[in-house]
């Protein structure tokens, strides 16, 4: 231990000894030393140094040597005036170059030996003490004050600084020491710097930056650096650059391994690391002027603050392609922007699109044969008046080669479609697609989506879809449905997937099912898809459905076919396979039929005109078996059954006949038969009961409906029933002169053809309207139109569509019993046969004129009504037996005698 501490002692005392000579003998007496300085700094930059003056000096504990008036002049030695390039570039403020060259002295290519390539009006270079105190010279720091630098773009494409190449080949000789001296350093710390940038390929003026300062800082292999600057003022009001590289030189060799890259091609150095970059605004018009800014983005003024990851080892490779027009040696851009008054064309073929305002975060990666990019929280508007709200979107393409080795993802949150959809004619996508996402006309938001797939994206090899869509909805497109309004999430693959629906306001548009749009104010339910090599399936596991017209639940599988190329499906397997079972709840009677398929196209005509009113409560329908075939005649190639309870159906069953109101009734429907059978109903006030309704085959047309039942009728409904259908010129013509009053029972059988059309001759084998029934009167009473009251009226009429006949008919007239007739039909008309007794005062009411006081007494009477489409007739009969006359000659008669009366009015 003690020989430690003197150990320490001394080796203290010789620091402290060392420290002093430097700082009281050396660093005073630094002019002793000039050329030795000066020549270290030309070996190790490979040029010629001069300078005015040399001060030496102490700065805490810190020795440093200032140079004023340096000048780094093109070396002449051996090599004195070896070009290697292109020698008609501008002279004027070379700067940087990164290339390789002999060991002794090589000038620049564009310049002569012994011409001044780099002036500096003052360096402080700061010395390392660690290396002092072992006797070698070497700098811990270098500071340059207000130096004049500048970076000029030759005609020959290359950048230069100081006469020297930044961007040449390995494979070129070029003197790289003075970059490489200055790369090695620890730290560079320039101030109060101005920097030209002057292009010779370009015909703009130069730009000059003020207030310029640049600070390096070497650390572990990594350079550290921050740049400011005072830009000109149309180009923008401040520049700021700040970054962490790994600058590293390589040979030939080393360019381009893991590249596709030649030795010719290779980059001199490897530049890998993170940049930070902000301007304040920045005209971007101007900045075009001056570089080559790609030609997408135009014109447009903001600030913009961006952070990027560079890599310049995959540049020759990918040849600065695509992607853009963002090179490849940038790896990431994430851009924080606020620009108004853009303008910008993202390719040839896409229209220039104009934005009066962006903000928010832009970014692009560059991916193995393709580019990533996307935005976040964006909003912009456009001069056109477009406009969105915040949103993220990402957008990834990758190309190996083309076709099935394509791929690519879309991710999205917060996109409004229809917005995205009118801006597609300004992105570099394929003509085709654009015109087809406008034909589709796509609209609503997106949230938490993405579609990544592989192959063409028009017609993916594989795919994955996950997202949730907020009120979308679609154009119809031929044979694609039209939609609106949907809500709800996906998530599945090209072999399948599950779908979540919650909507509002659904529309769908689907003419090969549908004749009209259907519309829904709520849609909810879940389901999935399958995709096998032969057909696409479709499961709705529970889904509601319910607007004005219906409550409804279902659940089922559609499946259909698949196209192949050289396979031909069979045209009744073409719309597919459906399962469906479906509960309605307060449906809308009248509007039932707007809901069949145009398969059962007739019938949905016909219920649209014959349902005049009701609802119906409850129904359970089920489909299975090919569309083709439905609804199923006789049941082949599938079951349609349906279960339905009616309630106060209001139903026009022909035209020109009463409606039948307030029918109660269950409705089953097997394939194509429907039957009802009705609880109650009413014509009129006369109540309908115990009745069915049948149509034994729709898929017949005409089909034919039957009704036979029975009904609690009043005389009066069914004289009005006859009276306001077509019966009243057949079988009804009675109820032309009777009016008819009282309670009775009618039992009815019809047959009526539905969908014959008016005035067109029916066919041979089209169903006939048939009617046959029976009516029994109680009790009633009967005015007849030449003014005799009937009471007390007893009997039944039967009848058929064409012809009508009574049996035991009985009534009181003029107080005695009469007994009535009725029979015909056709065009003979109706022929009624009244037959009593009145006594000579009655008779009068029968006649035009009054019976004389003189005439008394009784006698039988007979009466017969024709009625006819040709009009009435009245005919009263009577041999006038049993009256007496005391009128004089040849009005005088006896009781015993018969008088013959007969009279005919018309």
């Amino acid at each position: 231990m003690r020989a430690a501490y003197w150990v320490i002692v001394v080796l203290t005392l010789f620091i402290a000894a060392t420290l002093a000579a430097l700082k009281y003998l050396v660093m005073p007496n630094v002019q002793g030393y000039e050329a030795e300085l000066r020549a270290k700094v030309a070996e190790a930059s490979g040029m010629d140094v001069s300078t005015s003056s040399i001060v030496g000096g102490w700065s805490g504990f810190s020795p440093f040597v200032d140079l004023i008036g340096v000048e780094l002049r093109e070396p002449v030695g051996i090599n004195a005036g070896l070009t290697t390039g292109s020698t008609t570039g501008s002279t004027k403020g070379l700067t940087t170059g990164l290339a390789k060259g002999a060991t002794t002295g090589v000038p620049s290519p564009t310049r002569t030996a012994g011409s001044v390539a780099l002036k500096l009006p003052a360096v402080r270079i700061s010395l390392s003490i660690p290396y002092l105190l072992v006797g070698q010279l070497r700098f811990s720091e270098l500071t340059v004050i207000q130096p004049e630098l500048s970076l000029v773009r030759a005609a020959d494409g290359f950048i230069y600084f100081a006469g020297r190449p930044l961007n040449k080949k390995t494979e070129e000789p070029d003197d790289t020491r003075l970059l490489d001296w200055l790369a090695s350093q620890p730290s560079i710390n320039i101030q109060q710097a101005t920097l030209t940038w002057q292009d010779d390929t370009n015909p703009a003026p130069a730009l000059t930056f003020n207030n310029v300062g640049i600070r390096i800082e070497k650390s572990l292999g990594q350079h550290t650096f921050g740049f400011v600057a005072t830009p000109p003022l149309a180009l923008a009001q401040q520049l700021e650059v700040r970054g962490k590289l790994r600058i590293t030189k390589a040979d030939a060799t080393d360019a381009i391994e893991n590249t596709d890259a030649t030795a010719a091609d290779a980059p001199r150095w490897h530049v890998e690391g993170n940049l930070f970059a902000a301007a304040r605004d920045a005209n971007l018009a101007e900045l075009r002027r001056h570089l080559n800014v790609p030609d997408s983005w135009q014109s447009g003024v903001g600030t913009v603050r961006a952070w990027l990851e560079v890599d310049s080892r995959g540049e020759v490779a990918r040849k600065q392609t695509s992607t853009a027009g963002i090179v490849d040696p940038i790896k990431t851009i994430t851009a924080d922007v606020a620009i108004i008054e853009a303008r910008a064309q993202l390719r040839e073929d896409a229209a220039p699109l104009s934005i009066a305002k962006l903000t928010g975060r832009l970014t692009y990666q560059r991916l193995e044969d393709g580019f990533r990019v996307g935005s976040s929280k964006l909003e912009f508007r456009t001069k056109e008046g477009v406009s969105s709200m915040p949103g993220d979107f990402s957008l990834a393409l990758q190309s190996a080669g083309g076709g099935d080795k394509e791929r690519g993802e879309i991710k999205a949150n917060g996109i409004d479609l229809k917005v995205m959809t009118s801006l597609l004619e300004y992105f570099p996508i394929g003509r085709d697609l654009r015109q087809l996402a406008v034909k589709f006309g796509v609209r609503g938001a997106v949230k938490d989506s993405q579609f990544a797939w592989t192959g063409p994206v028009q017609k993916p090899k594989t795919y994955n879809v996950k997202g949730t869509l907020i009120d979308f909805g679609s154009n119809r497109n031929e044979s694609i449905p039209g939609v609106s309004g949907i809500s709800g999430s996906v998530e599945g693959t090209e072999k399948g997937g599950t779908y979540l629906l919650n909507a509002k306001a659904v529309m769908l548009d689907i003419p090969t099912f549908f004749r009209d749009t259907v519309r829904f104010d709520g849609l909810d339910g879940r389901g999935g898809w399958q995709v096998s090599d032969d057909a696409l399936s479709i499961t709705f596991d529970s889904v509601k459905l319910s607007n004005r017209d219906l409550s409804a639940e279902a659940k089922g599988k559609y499946q259909k076919l698949r196209e192949k190329v050289g396979v031909d499906i069979p045209v009744e397997k073409r719309p597919g396979v459906l399962e469906l079972n479906l509960k309605l709840t307060d449906v809308d009677a009248q509007r039932l039929a707007v809901y069949f398929p145009n398969a059962a196209a007739k019938t949905r005509e016909y219920l649209e005109w014959a349902v005049r009113g009701g609802k119906v409560e409850s129904a359970v329908l089920g489909v299975k078996g090919q569309l083709y075939e439905f609804p199923f005649h006789r049941g082949v190639g599938g079951a349609f059954t349906a279960r339905a309870k009616l309630k106060n159906i209001d139903f026009r069953y022909l035209e020109g006949w009463p409606i039948a109101n307030n029918i109660n009734a269950e409705l089953i429907i097997a394939n194509t038969e429907i039957r009802a059978k009705v609880d109650s109903a009413r014509f009129f006030n006369a109540r309908v009961r115990k009745t069915e309704l049948l149509v034994a085959d729709t898929h017949v047309w005409p089909f034919l409906l039957s009704i036979v039942g029975e009904a609690d009728a009043r005389a009066e409904d069914v004289s009005r029933y006859l009276r306001e259908s077509p019966l009243v010129d057949g079988i009804g013509a009675f109820t032309k002169v009777a009016s008819l009053e009282g309670p009775g029972k009618l039992d009815i059988d019809l047959k009526i053809p539905v969908g014959l059309v008016p005035g067109a001759p029916a066919s041979s084998d089209a169903p006939k309207f048939r009617l046959s029934g029976k009516y029994s009167l109680t009790k009633g009473s009967a005015k007849l139109s030449f003014g005799t009251q009937l009471s007390d009226v007893n009997g039944a009429i039967a009848f058929t569509e064409k012809s009508v006949v009574s049996s035991n008919v009985t009534a009181v007239a003029f107080g005695s019993p009469m007994t009535i007739s009725v029979s015909g039909g056709g065009e003979a008309g109706v022929i009624t046969d009244f037959v009593g007794r009145v006594n000579a005062q009655q008779l009068g009411d029968l006649l035009p004129f009054q019976m004389p006081s003189q005439v008394v007494g009784n006698s039988d009477i007979a009466a017969r009504v024709v009625s006819a489409t040709t009009g009435l007739e009245v005919v009263v009969d009577s041999s006038l037996v049993g009256l007496t006359s005391t009128l004089p000659a040849p009005l005088a008669k006896r009781p015993d005698e018969a008088r013959r009366l007969n009279l005919q009015l018309t």
